[in-house]
């Protein structure tokens, strides 16, 4: 099975990448229905968290 992932890139001002972040999204495979909702939705609010901290 293939590898699931999120890259998260802060860019400078002047476009060069600054730093980067990897979420794995395998734990999501096989989930039912309602716990991948729940878990996608914890997932959202980890990427506002990071973009508010980069701000």
């Amino acid at each position: 099975m293939g590898n699931y992932i999120l890259a998260v890139a802060k860019v400078s001002k002047t476009g060069e990448l600054a730093s980067y972040q990897a979420i794995s999204l395998y734990h999501l495979i096989g989930l039912s229905q309602n716990n991948k909702d729940h878990q996608e939705w914890i997932l959202a609010h980890k990427i506002v968290n990071l973009a508010i901290q980069i701000r």
